[in-house]
């Protein structure tokens, strides 16, 4: 008999798939008030956007790379022609969502061996997920999974760098679990964060070492011999467009500007932080902080709020300051305002990959990884029999070791 090979595999699983058909869209249980759109991009209308904001307002996870404020400055910068739409959950009469996310279609990959959606991501995005309701979040998700069974042409739906630990992803296996569909994630990583409610500001660096809290101190006291060290919240809207071409040109300066992956050596990306941040600030969502030190702003972060969750997004820092690590004192001395002037924050995700520099200061962590929904009974098939073919190898090479 003969084997297939990996080719005709795929081949095969796409052909039969496509043969059964699409099932109709929004063909769902007329007793749910609930209907699934797929929403392409350039029929996102300013209604919509008015629903997505209040949507937003209402998750029980808010992700701020899920925001309008994020996606749409980063449609029209990073991605004009990308292949991403959106897929809402909401209500058939009012219209009011239940949900958002924001996906694109996959050939078969790593994650899943049959086409498939993946919720998008750009090179910025470090987070993805769902903008759920909390009133009725197990309903909708009930909805949501149902349509997808009925898509004939995706095998399943991959969710890259999902937060396991959030209360959004607890909600999803549930419904998983209850709509008889299977989860599976990737490789888990842990990410430096900060959980505000345990550390107070009095014991922000009960934590470290000794010699950690001194060596932090030293390197303060470094740096203070050009002049009085001290965090600077940007408040005023004339002081943001300064402060973040004052991010830009600290940031090209680094290893980034080096390498040539610093915004500023994008003109695209450069317009769409200066667009994106502008919309975080007018809605009060852009924490933007710089350490200053005398007359010299050595070190510039910006951050994204969604809710109860700060997202540190981005930092750049003077190299000509590196022995006093300004980035690593930025990042300690912010740490009090956020618990002093955003009561409502309860978790800083750093949004950092495994051995960051954050994770020397900041005493918690959270999980992330790829999670896998295959919605058919082929697609489970073929993600099983990917899994043995990799578990095989990996016996394989360790033997041949």
């Amino acid at each position: 008999m003969q084997i297939p090979t990996t080719a005709n595999w795929m081949t095969f699983a796409f052909d039969h798939l496509m043969s059964l058909g699409r099932a109709p869209d929004n063909d769902l249980d007329p007793c749910h008030d609930l209907i699934v759109r797929e929403v392409a991009r350039q029929d996102v209308t300013a209604d919509l956007i008015v629903r997505w904001r209040d949507l937003e307002s209402r998750s029980c996870h808010v992700n701020a790379f899920l925001s309008p404020d994020f996606l749409l400055p980063a449609w029209k910068w990073l991605e004009p022609g990308g292949r991403s739409f959106l897929l809402t959950v909401e209500e058939r009469q009012s219209g009011r969502l239940r949900a958002l996310g924001c996906f694109e279609e996959s050939p078969a990959s790593t994650s899943l061996p049959l086409p498939h959606l993946v919720a998008a991501k750009t090179i910025h995005s470090f987070r993805t997920g769902l903008l759920l309701d909390e009133d009725t979040a197990d309903l909708t998700l009930n909805v949501w999974l149902k349509y997808l069974r009925k898509q004939s042409q995706w095998g399943g739906v991959v969710f890259p760098s999902l937060r396991l630990d959030s209360i959004l992803a607890q909600r999803i296996q549930s419904s998983v679990k209850a709509c008889n569909l299977s989860w599976h994630t990737g490789t888990k990583i842990s990410s430096a964060a900060l959980f505000s409610p345990i550390v107070n500001e009095e014991t922000l660096t009960k934590h470290l070492s000794a010699h950690r809290r001194n060596s932090l101190r030293r390197k303060q006291r470094n740096l203070e011999s050009l002049g009085p060290v001290r965090l600077h919240w940007i408040e005023r809207p004339d002081e943001v467009a300064q402060a973040i071409e004052q991010f830009l040109i600290l940031e090209d300066a680094g290893w980034k500007g080096a390498e040539g992956t610093s915004l500023q050596s994008d003109f695209a990306a450069a317009e769409f932080l200066r667009s994106m941040a502008t919309g975080f600030f007018e809605r009060g969502r852009l924490v933007l902080t710089q350490l200053i030190a005398g007359d010299h702003v050595v070190a510039t972060s910006i951050n994204l709020r969604g809710a109860s969750t700060l997202f540190a997004f981005k930092i750049g820092w003077d190299p000509r300051f590196a022995k006093t690590s300004p980035g690593t004192l930025h990042q300690n001395l912010m740490l009090p305002l956020v618990c002093r002037d955003f009561p409502e924050v309860t978790c800083v995700d750093s949004c950092a990959k495994p051995g960051s520099f954050l994770e020397d200061i900041w005493p918690h962590r959270i999980t992330i990884a790829d999670a896998v929904i295959p919605t058919s009974r082929l697609a489970l098939s073929a993600l099983a029999a990917m899994n043995s073919v990799r578990f095989l190898k990996n016996v394989l090479h360790s033997v041949g070791k």
